[in-house]
C-alpha cells in the first residue's frame, strides 16, 4: 500500500554538495524561490510607480501594508527601536505572506 503522505516527501531535484554539506535544490527551496521573485516583483511595480500626492489603488494598498507592519512594530517594540528593525520585520513579513499564498496552489508543495 502507498503511503499516504507521498505528497509531502522531500526528494532532491538537482543533487549538490558543498563542502560534505548537502545543499540539494527541491521542491521546498523552489517554493521560496517563487514566493522571494514574487515578492520582488510586487515590490519593483510599487517603486516604479512612484510615490503620488494623490495616491493611487497600488500606493494606498503598500501605504495600508506597511502602516499595519509599523503599528505591530511598534506595539511591541517601542516607537524608538521600530524604525531601526522596521524594513527586517517588514520584508520577513511579506515573504511568509507570499509563501503562504503559495501554498495555497493546489499541488504546491507547502
Amino acid at each position: 500500500m502507498e503511503n499516504p503522505l507521498h505528497h509531502f516527501e522531500i526528494h532532491p531535484i538537482i543533487h549538490m554538495t558543498l563542502m560534505g554539506f548537502d545543499i540539494s535544490i527541491n521542491k521546498a527551496i523552489l517554493a521560496m524561490w517563487v514566493g522571494l521573485l514574487i515578492m520582488f516583483g510586487l515590490f519593483m511595480v510599487v517603486v516604479k510607480s512612484g510615490v503620488r500626492v494623490i495616491p493611487g489603488k497600488l500606493q494606498i494598498v503598500a501605504e495600508l501594508a506597511l502602516g499595519f507592519i509599523m503599528g505591530m512594530v511598534e506595539e511591541f517594540i517601542g516607537k524608538k527601536e521600530a524604525h531601526k528593525y522596521f524594513p527586517f520585520i517588514a520584508t520577513i513579513f511579506f515573504f511568509v505572506l507570499a509563501c503562504n499564498l503559495i501554498g495555497m496552489i493546489p499541488g504546491s508543495y507547502t
